[in-house]
């Protein structure tokens, strides 16, 4: 079999292709010692949960047509997860099926693309073998679909710079549960059990927090609060394919800490949570 090199393999999502700088898949087999009565040492190892794959990869995400970020905003809304029966991913043409959102995480910073990192885990057998990638698409030459740090805003009504916002990190957490039953290896049902959503961003304003359990919009942020992450192309042209956005009005305020160094201005890093 031919080596395949990095420049010539597919990562997919739902069949869309990524800008991906690394990829991963691991995994993993549940097993613990059986004992028995007069046995001084385990006679056996017995499972004692179900095998599991983990795909992981790195990327540059794109505005129009990021199809992690629309699996994203799928599960946040779920609420049935029983008619939810999970994505398809491809990494090298190794694929998985029924693979579920563990977590998203975005990272946006001064005169920097952005970068995201994503984990799917999937409790069913894993299907093909190392391939090269057979055909090329148009996600793979996003030219001024990748959103940048200079185009990363907290948009309060509609103003996009009444807050200058200098770094921001997203990440997105769900905790899924298989279900089995007796006689089949698959599983039966999985259930979303709980998920987080955390956000944090460094703003040269200090804002008191005023009581505990505060949200973040009224003292922090006035308005209708978002996140709006653009295309670079919005720099030059101020025209846009639209915005990777994250509206979460009712995250609470989990800590806000000031920061004075010697060569730097005094920042303020917030960070917010919201449970789902």
């Amino acid at each position: 079999m031919p080596i395949t090199m990095f420049d010539n393999l597919d990562v997919l999502v739902n069949n869309s292709g990524l800008l991906t700088t690394n990829a991963s898949i691991s995994q993993t087999n549940s097993l613990v010692p059986a004992y028995a009565i007069g046995k001084y040492w385990a006679i056996n190892q017995i499972p004692q949960g179900p095998i599991k794959s983990t795909f992981s990869f790195s990327y540059y995400p794109i505005i129009s047509g990021e199809p992690n970020y629309n699996i994203l905003n799928t599960v946040r809304g779920l609420s049935d997860d029983i008619l939810y029966s999970g994505t398809k991913i491809e990494i090298a043409g190794v694929s998985g099926y029924s693979c579920y959102l563990r977590s998203y995480e975005l990272q946006s910073s001064p005169n920097n693309l952005v970068r995201a990192n994503v984990t799917y885990d999937t409790f069913v057998p894993l299907s093909g073998q190392i391939t090269s990638k057979t055909g090329t698409t148009d996600f793979y030459n996003p030219y001024d679909r990748i959103p940048h740090g200079w185009t990363t805003y907290i948009s309060s009504s509609g103003n996009r710079l009444i807050a200058p916002t200098y770094d921001f990190s997203y990440r997105f957490n769900a905790n899924w549960e298989p279900i089995y039953i007796i006689g089949q290896r698959d599983p039966y049902e999985v259930h979303l059990m709980n998920g987080i959503e955390e956000m944090s961003f460094v703003r040269d304003s200090f804002t008191h927090i005023q009581f505990s359990g505060e949200e973040v919009t009224g003292t922090f942020i006035t308005g209708d609060w978002l996140i709006e992450l653009f295309n670079y192309k919005l720099i030059a042209t101020q025209s846009n394919s639209g915005a990777l956005t994250f509206d979460i009005s009712g995250a609470k305020i989990i800590s806000n800490k000031l920061v004075a160094d010697v060569g730097n201005f005094v920042r303020t890093e917030t960070s917010i949570r919201r449970y789902y």
